[in-house]
């Protein structure tokens, strides 16, 4: 919800929303992951709250529309939302 909420200014970070970056691919893959995920080396980085976040999002925004869906109707399908 924090990422859904980022993207639709319920939550007003100028910052974080900076830190959002959108994957665009060049060609038609098998990936369809929306946020672009960057690299580390340390642990530390990657386990934080906001990449976690991201990933999470990856995985739901296959079922799911992070700008057309109210918030209460992406809450609801979100918490049903299986996750594997």
């Amino acid at each position: 919800m924090f990422v859904y909420d980022l993207l639709n200014y319920n939550v007003v970070s100028p910052e974080l929303l900076a830190q959002v970056n959108f994957r665009i691919p060049s060609f038609h893959s098998r990936n369809h992951d929306l946020f672009a995920i960057p690299f580390f080396k340390s642990n530390s980085s990657n386990d934080s709250f906001f990449i976690r976040a991201l990933k999470l999002a990856n995985l739901v925004s296959i079922s799911l529309d992070f700008f057309n869906t109210p918030r209460d109707t992406f809450r609801f399908k979100s918490i049903i939302l299986p996750i594997i």
